[in-house]
Order: structure tokens, then sequence, then C-alpha cells
């Protein structure tokens, strides 16, 4: 009998045809309805939501529906670039203050942390996933330059926060692990041949880096980030106190890591979703209240409004910012969770003894 992995013809038309054709069926009437009022807040919220809703439905259905992980990781990475080409119509299309304009943003920073993550816990060797991820992570920054202010200065503190995070956790021996199905990352017990790998730099790694650095210094040349002193400006560039973006950017990371518990962690799924659903708000309004205090410091406002009135109108754009990237990072993950990955603590592989110690 094959061991070929099943592809039927139905599967493979919901998941590739049909559920894809609905998808940007719907997301051109949203865009279209947002060129029309490009100033409806609910609009963009509730468009931003169906693109994270989206990219959640088509990872459990890619994880559940095919077992062939050429077609399974294809469709999803195509539904992925479909999806941003959206973002990138959708932010065209808002106008007003530029408070609105950050809510695009949002999902892009979720898909720099879903890189950041990949990279400092993920298990595929080294030799390939460091350099994917530069490339990728570069790439996904480019929408976050835009801005001024605390919003700049957000993506840098982010990224910062949420790798000395990821860094702990892996000290620590936390790994994305695929425990469940027939291709379990977990090591057999009674296998001392299976519990080390040792891996040869190749040509084919080679390649991987050279074409990786050279699509990282070509955005970075286009960007005019190729000068000391520009590179030094951006990690971070504060113009106040830099405590304010700082705490800022440790309140998304600490989202984002309760999203990855929440998709890949143990527990059961009302907990981990209850957690999820307090930690959104919760560090949504707390990143508001950096942003009202920041505000007020860096422009030296005397004589303000009431709180709530200015909160309202223009602070809690960072509340809705944080809901949509924790939301997005964990809508991505799901597809990991279907297919049996974990974030689970490993052990170090121990040596194996014989009969006489040996």
């Amino acid at each position: 009998m094959s061991d070929e992995p099943r592809l039927p013809l139905a599967r493979l038309l919901l998941v590739g045809a049909l559920v894809p054709a609905v998808f940007s069926a719907l997301d051109h009437w949203l865009l279209d309805r947002l060129g029309v009022h490009p100033s409806d807040t609910f609009h963009l919220i509730f468009t931003m939501g169906v693109f994270i809703v989206q990219v959640g439905l088509m990872g459990w259905l890619c994880g559940r529906l095919l077992d062939d992980p050429r077609w399974r990781w294809g469709l999803f990475v195509w539904s992925w670039l479909l999806v941003d080409l959206h973002i990138f119509t959708a932010a065209g299309q808002i106008s007003g203050t530029w408070h609105p304009r950050m809510l695009p943003q949002s999902l892009f920073a979720a898909q720099v942390g879903l890189t950041l993550i990949w990279a400092i816990l993920g298990t595929t060797t080294w030799m390939i996933r460091l350099p994917v991820c530069a490339v990728m992570g570069t790439v996904l920054s480019v929408p976050l330059q835009g801005g001024s202010g605390f919003a700049r200065e957000l993506a840098s503190a982010q990224v910062i926060a949420l790798a000395c995070q990821c860094l702990v956790l892996r000290w620590r021996g936390f790994r994305l692990v695929r425990v469940e199905g027939p291709a379990s990352d977990l090591p057999p017990t009674t296998s001392a041949s299976t519990q080390l790998q040792t891996v040869q730099f190749s040509i084919r790694h080679v390649l991987y880096w050279t074409t990786s650095l050279a699509v990282v210094l070509g955005v970075l040349r286009a960007l005019d980030l190729m000068s000391l002193s520009a590179l030094l400006g951006l990690f971070p560039r504060f113009e106040s106190s830099v405590i304010g973006p700082l705490t800022a950017g440790l309140v998304i990371a600490g989202v984002f890591v309760i999203a990855v518990w929440a998709a890949l962690g143990s527990g059961p799924v009302w907990l981990r979703m209850s957690v999820l659903l307090l930690a959104l708000p919760t560090g949504g309004f707390v990143l508001a209240v950096l942003h009202y205090h920041d505000y007020a410091n860096r422009y030296r406002i005397v004589g303000r409004q009431s709180f709530w009135l200015e909160f309202w109108y223009r602070d809690i754009w960072f509340a809705v910012w944080v809901i949509l990237a924790g939301s997005l990072l964990f809508a991505s993950l799901i597809i990991l969770r279907v297919l049996g990955y974990r974030l689970v603590r490993t052990a170090k592989p121990r040596p194996v003894v014989g009969v006489n110690g040996v």
C-alpha cells in the first residue's frame, strides 16, 4: 500500500478554491464599502477583524483537511499573502487622523512577532530558520516605519521586549515542538541515535544565507538605513522618556506570549481562552493609558480637557491596536495547534549508559 499523503479532490477544492473565493468576494465588498466611507470607525475595525478570522479559519482548514504538507503550507502562505494585500489596500483607503491609520500596522506587528517567536523558539534547523526569519521580519517591518512619536517608538520597543522574553523561554528549555501526530518531533526514549542530530553546513545553507542577506540589505538600502547613525537611531529612537515606550513594549510582548500560550499551551480550552480574552483588553487599556501620559509629557500640554474625552478620541486606538495584534497572532497559530505543535519544555538528551556503565 502506498504511503503517499492522501489528498481527496473534494477537500482540495474546498480549501483551495471555494473558501478563498468566498473570502475574496467578502474582502472586496468590505474594501469597497471602506472606500465609500473611509472614516467609518466601526467598519474599519470590523474589516480588520474579518481578516483575522480568515487567517484562523484558513489555518484550521489547512491543518485539518490537507494531508500533503506541500499543499497545506502552500495554500496557507497564499492566504497570508492575500490578507496582506488587502491590508495594504485598506490602509490606503483610510482617511482622517493618524490614529485609525495605525490599525493596519497592528496586523503587521503581529506577523513580526510571529516571525520572531519562530526564530527563537522554533525547532527547525537554525541554518534555515534564521535567514528565513530575517527576510520575513525585515519585509514585514517596513509598514511599521510609518507614524511618529510614541507609535514609531512602539515598534522597536515591542521587538526588543518580545525578543528578551522569548530568549528567556528558550533558556528555560521551551520549544515549539510537534508532540502529536505521526511526525512527532519528540525522540523515542529507547533510541539513542535519534537523541542527537548533527547537521553539517552545506552549499544549500550557504545559498539560504546569502540570498537572505541580499534581500535584507536591499530593503535597508531602499529605506536609506545603511549608515551606522541611521541604524543606531532605530533601536530605539526615543524622543522623550525611555520608560513609557519600553513599558508599552513589555505590555505588548506579554500579550503576545499569552496569545502563544492560549494557542499552543497546555490546559483546558475554557481557561486558555478566558485568560486571552481578559489579557487583550487589559493590555490594550494599559497601553492607551501609557500613550495618554506620554502624549501629555512629550508635548507639554497644560490645561487639558477631561481624561475620558481625550482618552476616547485619541488613546483608545492603542487599545484596539493591541486587541487586533494579539488576536491575529493567536489566529495564525491555530494551524500549528491542529497539527499537534505545542510550546513545551524539552529535556536535554542524556547519554546512554550500557550494562557496564559504558
